[in-house]
């Protein structure tokens, strides 16, 4: 099932804490995680800056 959930990262982070006791619910938790660092991902540092070897690749 998919759903679509409006929320702040805050609101996120305590729901978040609401279901690190469950260990039935750890791949729920490992789902909020991910969209809140997806949320807090800025497409324009995947673009090579000038002075970025050509081979190697930055990381974060």
């Amino acid at each position: 099932m998919k759903i679509q959930i409006e929320a702040t990262t805050q609101q996120l982070n305590s729901l978040i804490q609401l279901l690190e006791p469950n260990s039935e619910l750890a791949d729920l938790k490992q789902q909020l995680v991910t969209a809140i660092a997806m949320d807090n991902h800025e497409q324009m540092d995947d673009i090579p800056k000038p002075g970025d070897h050509p081979i190697i690749d930055r990381f974060e």
